[in-house]
């Protein structure tokens, strides 16, 4: 069963190219609480329209304005105990500071199972393509459907928490099968 906006979900329950040495904090399964989401976008309109979505739709979002924040979100995260306490990550691909498409192979250097949405008003073959080889769930191209990007969500999170499989690109055709 999909989220959409009549029916949302709310029953779910520095960079370094390396590889992580302790992903348990990004692993653990937070089923008393609902997920988290880092939403990254650097136009204001958009963002706040998002973060309203997803928070009507049951979830608890941080939003950060670019890369900048992002980054220093990713950091923080990283330097502390409990580390990267995030469930999916959605993130635009062209933001001042660090595009998404870095910020997405460092957040998979050291939470190689985060799932990352990736949105972008410049969407090309190739840019989707690196996307899928840095291991984005998916890229929607902007505008996009909001019950596509609920969908696209609440599939990464069951998937998140139901198997341990490298990312890998979502297909909506082939998820609808």
């Amino acid at each position: 069963m999909y989220a959409t906006l009549d029916n949302p979900v709310d029953t779910l329950v520095p960079f370094s190219h390396g590889v992580a040495k302790d992903p348990e904090p990004c692993l653990e399964t937070r089923k008393l609480r609902r997920p988290r989401i880092l939403l990254a976008e650097d136009d204001q309109e958009m963002r706040r329209f998002l973060t309203e979505t997803l928070r009507r739709s049951g979830y608890n979002v941080m939003e950060v304005r670019n890369g900048y924040g992002m980054l220093d979100f990713i950091g923080k995260g990283l330097a502390s105990e409990a580390g990267i306490d995030l469930d999916l990550v959605i993130s635009d691909i062209r933001m001042p500071g660090a595009n998404g498409l870095r910020i997405l192979s460092a957040l998979h250097s050291h939470c190689p199972t985060l799932p990352v949405i990736l949105i972008t008003a410049f969407g090309n073959p190739e840019t989707h393509e690196e996307a899928k080889l840095r291991g984005a769930i998916a890229v929607l191209d902007k505008p996009f459907s909001l019950n596509e990007l609920l969908a696209i969500l609440q599939y990464a999170l069951q998937r998140k928490n139901t198997t341990r499989k490298g990312p890998g690109l979502h297909d909506p055709e082939r998820s609808n099968q």
